[in-house]
């Protein structure tokens, strides 16, 4: 499960982990009824170190399989 916060209202709600894919989805607060595109940040967070790791240029010192 992961809590989201409403942005708007800032209402916590419980969401099932699997309802929300890497890219985010759209959400609507039961509350006030404010629609946004909710990204999990520890989702968005791993995905920005891999394109990070994935700039970075090879280092020769490191064996690699």
């Amino acid at each position: 499960m992961i809590v989201v916060d409403c942005p708007q209202c800032s209402a916590k709600f419980r969401v099932p982990s699997d309802a929300v894919p890497p890219e985010g989805r759209a959400l609507r607060c039961s509350t006030c009824g404010h629609k946004w595109h909710y990204v999990d940040p520890l989702v968005a967070t791993i995905s920005e170190l891999q394109t990070s790791l994935e700039e970075l240029p090879p280092n020769e010192n490191i064996d690699r399989p």
